[in-house]
């Protein structure tokens, strides 16, 4: 009876890597867990190679939230019926409208994780089986929503992102960093602290923008040498080669793109930075430490 449904998300990124953890951890426990996953066949073959069912489903953007709906419930209650799952756990609103409906007909319980403290759809919450926060503050906010707005919720609690840390505690790198740099990344280091970013160029939040500008201040107005190492990809990083190259900081700026290497950039760097706008508990921030 302790199976569950974990729905996937269409961008690799921090949360994705929650799930990815979350369902890892499951199955380390002997639950036995799918994965619905709408338009990402990365992150579907990610969950193939890691022996989790996935299920990839492609929902296309010029339908409407009524007929997305309806598919997200069409396919969870395949699944349900199919894997006889117990407990379908969200992360959006509409994968909770799609849970519910489902729920009205089969006997299965719904907890949706919250990654973001903004409650304005709290009402979607009514009557949920769990609610996750990924920091103390969310999970604040949402009891005390279930009591002044009479949710219903049977069980709220924080529970910190999931992560392999022996994956950052054991790096014994055979390279020293120059080496490490040129090889996996044909990069020549400069002989300067390294500030390093793990984050997408993503065109909301990340702020690349700031770290960059900052980087400028300080090699040219203080006088402080410090060169950039950013790891990961997106639809700015053109836009951030370019603020690179027009503040004439591109030979202190290494862009490194998508890379498995994350243990050995961080042991190899100076500082860790994140420039974010907003974050809940962000899992880089934990592997840096």
């Amino acid at each position: 009876s302790k199976q569950s449904i974990d729905k996937g998300q269409n961008e690799y990124r921090g949360s994705s890597v929650y799930k990815t953890n979350l369902c890892k951890l499951l199955v380390k426990n002997n639950i036995e867990t799918s994965v619905l996953i709408a338009n990402d066949q990365t992150l579907h073959k990610e969950f193939v190679s890691l022996g989790i069912n996935s299920y990839p489903i492609s929902i296309s953007s010029s339908i409407s939230p009524k007929e997305k709906l309806n598919l997200l419930f069409l396919k969870m209650l395949e699944i349900c019926r199919k894997e006889k799952i117990s407990i379908i756990h969200c992360h959006f609103s509409i994968e909770v409208n799609a849970a519910k409906k489902v729920a009205s007909l089969l006997p299965v319980k719904i907890i949706k994780t919250l990654h973001l403290d903004n409650l304005h759809k709290s009402k979607n919450l009514k009557n949920l089986d769990g609610v996750i926060g990924v920091n103390p503050k969310i999970t604040h906010l949402v009891i005390n929503a279930n009591t002044n707005d009479n949710l219903n919720i049977k069980h709220i609690d924080f529970i910190p992102p999931f992560f392999n840390e022996t994956r950052f505690t054991n790096v014994a790198p055979s390279l020293n960093k120059n080496e490490f740099f040129k090889t996996y990344f044909n990069t020549n280091i400069l002989d300067f602290p390294i500030v390093c970013s793990v984050a997408n160029f993503l065109p909301s939040f990340k702020n690349h923008t700031v770290l960059i500008r900052a980087a400028h201040h300080l090699i040219f107005k203080q006088n402080i040498p410090i060169q950039l190492v950013l790891a990961g990809d997106g639809p700015r990083k053109k836009e951030m080669i370019q603020l690179a190259h027009d503040l004439k900081i591109e030979k202190y700026v290494h862009f490194l793109g998508l890379t498995d290497k994350i243990p050995e950039i961080l042991y190899y760097s100076d500082i860790k930075a994140l420039t974010s706008n907003q974050e809940a508990f962000p899992i880089v921030l934990l592997e840096a430490a």
